[in-house]
């Protein structure tokens, strides 16, 4: 064999390999499409749900229980500094499949900090939707588009999008990365808080984002929302400190914190709805008319 050939194999069975692991990436991080997804925690293991992945490293990161004083059942988390890594970093979470582009989607999710829960600098995300970067095009991965996060005492919303086909510091043409804080205000212990989001997943002017935090309106942002990819982002949520996987806090090393009803929604898609969910977006929808 000579040597030009067995780098022609050489080659074609690298090239071969990284289109496997491409395809393997999307169909991971892909589902079957479902119209609804409405979970409350109650009576049931939501872990076994085949639409959920959780990101976990030990038997105390997550549990089905409630705030103290607070009745019924919602989903703790919990994160220690000393953890394991998970996906390569802090963190303890869950997520659900990826998301689809140019549909009107409703997500809702409530959060709920202890009394206890302090401020740092380490910046907490404690929800997020993330990218699913094109492997095929060698892309790795980038800041969520958007996400919930905690630093110094204050809530935020930032929001990114990327309208490149290619998301590399390096490749400049046919689009823009840009972004912007949508949102930020002081965050509350001990209640729980009621996040909805109506998105229209969009690298372009179709694109729109309206926040509204307990039932008041927060933010509005029409236009592109997010990377171009193949797939929509994901929803995750938890407690996640990157920080953590090079600087081990000197302060606070564990996190602790509450969630329930999370919501992911294409009620334009859905033949029913569940009668609560049909009556919130219902809610919502009469505010946006009558707000004019």
């Amino acid at each position: 064999m000579t040597f030009l050939k067995a780098l022609t194999y050489v080659v074609l069975g690298l090239v071969s390999l990284h289109i496997a692991y491409a395809v393997a990436h999307y169909v991971v991080n892909n589902a079957s499409f479902e119209p609804v997804y409405a979970e409350n925690f109650e009576g049931s293991d939501f872990s076994k749900n085949s639409r959920v992945t959780m990101e976990v490293c030990c038997d105390h990161s997550m549990e089905l229980t409630a705030p103290e004083g607070e009745t019924g059942t919602a989903v703790k988390f919990r994160l220690q500094s000393d953890d394991s890594l998970i996906k390569n970093s802090k963190r303890s979470e869950y997520r659900l499949p990826a998301g689809h582009f140019g549909e009107e989607v409703w997500y809702r999710l409530r959060t709920y900090l202890p009394e206890s829960w302090e401020d740092t600098e380490a910046a907490i995300t404690v929800f997020q939707w993330h990218g699913v970067p094109d492997k095929l095009l060698f892309e790795g991965n980038r800041p969520p588009p958007t996400r919930l996060l905690f630093k110094d005492g204050d809530w935020y919303i930032p929001l990114g999008w990327d309208t490149r086909l290619l998301s590399n510091p390096w490749f400049e043409l046919f689009g823009e990365r840009r972004g912007t804080i949508l949102w930020s205000a002081p965050a509350p212990r001990g209640a729980w808080e009621d996040w909805v989001f109506r998105i229209t997943w969009a690298t372009d002017d179709t694109g729109r984002m309206t926040v509204w935090r307990n039932g008041e309106k927060i933010a509005d942002h029409d236009g592109p929302n997010t990377y171009r990819d193949l797939s929509a982002p994901y929803l995750k949520l938890g407690v996640y400190v990157p920080s953590w996987k090079t600087q081990p806090p000197d302060d606070v090393a564990v996190r602790e914190m509450y969630f329930d009803d999370v919501w992911e929604v294409y009620p334009n898609k859905a033949d029913t709805l569940p009668d609560d969910v049909k009556a919130l977006i219902e809610a919502y929808r009469a505010k946006e008319a009558s707000s004019g």
